[in-house]
């Protein structure tokens, strides 16, 4: 499921990148996927809706962290290294990016549980984003959370 969501995200960027070089925004055309019913794919632009100029939640722990609500957010203040936000709990096959736009501090970003992991790692830890870095989260399965790229 994660390899066929990776090919599809990487041949909407690549038709989305032609159609940027040209100068004009391809129209949205969606479809249905006979394989597995359960979803609409997508060719074009994917527009995502956003929270922007977010503070990540001082010493945020995985209980106490700002939630995610959107499927992007882009945090500009990051006060102290370890501040923190919590990915959501939610079904099926998901996928969120976070960018950590702070000059100076790394943020946490938790999974959504304490039972919950990101990268095969410790059920409960946090994601380290590196300042002025980008990461995307994709949830495979309930409480598995994976990160492009792929870090520790």
């Amino acid at each position: 499921m994660l390899k066929r969501l990776l090919i599809s995200l990487a041949a909407v960027l690549c038709l989305s990148g032609a159609a940027l070089a040209q100068g004009t925004l391809p129209p949205y055309i969606t479809g249905t996927q006979d394989q597995g019913k359960d979803s609409i794919d997508f060719v074009g632009i994917q527009r995502i809706s956003a929270n922007t100029a977010l503070t990540a939640t001082p010493s945020g722990t995985i209980t106490t962290a700002q939630l995610l609500t959107r499927g992007y957010s882009h945090f500009t203040v990051v006060a102290t290294a370890g501040d923190a936000a919590r990915l959501p709990t939610l079904t099926g096959s998901v996928m969120f990016i976070v960018t950590n736009n702070d000059a100076a501090d790394a943020m946490n970003i938790f999974p959504d549980s304490a039972t919950s992991t990101i990268n095969a790692g410790v059920a409960g830890a946090a994601f380290s984003l590196t300042a002025g870095k980008t990461a995307t989260f994709i949830q495979s399965t309930p409480g598995k959370w994976h990160t492009i790229p792929l870090v520790p």
